[in-house]
């Protein structure tokens, strides 16, 4: 019976070495708040590489037949849908238009082609410029009804909501993140998702929507990646990192410090319009004019002044709001403040982790490991 459980004992223990051989060793020995940020990072990455493949499948692709969280049978006809979008769409068509004309001139023309009946006019196919056009047209058409397709509008709202964790990490010292700007940036997506966004039918077939998820879902899924390889002990590089994956710990670590400049502005930038549009549409001009009919004839001037007919614009337009724009009015101003905020601390984020020394990837291959010693 000793020899038995002996022979046990030592299975078990060349069973475990085994196992522990295949278990890498930066997922040995760690804090249990290290395997904590090791999940959650794996499920935020996840997560938004599932809300950002739903983004890119609608843009792509026509809407998924209706389901319980999209009753619409059609999504695209949607009446709601932003007439604003389709006129910049038309006003951006005439500009390659014009651009492209001396190009694609003599494949637009009408040519006569004579017959044996006579004269038979011969029509082209589209120009460059008018299938662009099309093709913008249609893409703003469907990223306006990205929220009411295919249930993201609920996926958005769900796995943004998970972020409220972020700051808890912050202040539990968990992550180096400032307490001040993971709350804040935390707050103001959770704004968007929860009240913006829901209060505003405009907002919610908005274009404008779907970009600000696209660059969400990039800048997350950059920051989620370069956590999880910071986790894992592959960024920085060290002297013993294979060089392949040095190599992509170097790209990562770049565009996280890099891409912001781009995904910021836009992500701020959708976030912004989308306030914007829980404000009532600005008067025409027709609409002003008649609400000025009485002042007209007070002070007997048929035809009033620019200035005049501007201020009563603003006024008209100004009484027509309600609660909820009242409400985004601080917002009006706050928004581009946080923004040069973020990009500047991002910015120095930047140079300390790019710039030169100890620890640091440096653009372009040059790699070096925790001791500041260049790789070969």
């Amino acid at each position: 019976a000793h020899n038995a459980a002996h022979t046990a004992k030592n299975h078990a223990n060349t069973t475990w070495k085994t196992i522990d051989a295949y278990i890498p060793r930066a997922l040995k020995h760690r804090s249990k708040g290290d395997y904590y940020l090791m999940a959650y990072n794996t499920l935020n990455l996840a997560l938004w590489s599932f809300l950002a493949t739903l983004v890119i499948t609608h843009l792509r692709t026509k809407p998924a037949a209706p389901t319980l969280f999209d009753p619409s049978a059609n999504p695209q006809t949607n009446p709601e849908i932003d007439a604003s979008s389709h006129k910049a769409t038309a006003q951006l068509g005439a500009y390659l238009s014009s651009l492209l004309s001396p190009l694609t001139q003599p494949l637009s023309n009408l040519r006569a082609k004579p017959s044996m009946t006579g004269i038979h006019l011969e029509s082209h196919p589209p120009t460059w410029a008018a299938k662009i056009h099309a093709s913008l047209d249609e893409l703003i058409h469907r990223a306006s009804t990205t929220y009411s397709s295919r249930s993201i509008g609920l996926a958005a709202l769900l796995i943004q909501s998970l972020a409220v964790l972020e700051p808890a990490h912050a202040y539990l010292r968990l992550t180096r993140s400032p307490v001040s700007i993971a709350a804040a940036q935390v707050a103001s997506r959770l704004l968007i998702v929860w009240y913006f966004v829901e209060s505003s039918t405009d907002a919610q077939s908005s274009p404008f929507y779907a970009s600000m998820l696209l660059a969400w879902s990039a800048a997350e899924l950059l920051r989620s990646t370069y956590y999880l390889l910071s986790l894992l002990n592959v960024v920085p590089p060290r002297h013993d990192t294979p060089r392949a994956l040095a190599i992509y710990a170097n790209v990562i670590t770049t565009l996280r410090y890099t891409a912001f400049y781009l995904l910021y502005p836009v992500g701020a930038g959708s976030e912004y319009a989308l306030i914007l549009k829980g404000f009532p549409a600005y008067p025409s001009k027709q609409a002003v004019l008649r609400s000025m009919g009485e002042w007209g004839a007070v002070v007997g001037v048929s035809s009033p002044p620019a200035w005049r007919v501007a201020l009563a614009s603003v006024s008209l337009w100004i009484r027509e709001w309600g609660l909820g724009a009242w409400l985004r009015v601080p917002f009006v101003f706050v928004w581009p403040a946080s923004l040069f905020v973020l990009m500047s601390y991002m910015h120095k984020q930047r140079k300390s982790a790019l710039g030169k020394g100890p620890g640091r990837s440096i653009p372009g291959g040059k790699l070096r490991d925790v001791g500041g010693k260049k790789r070969a």
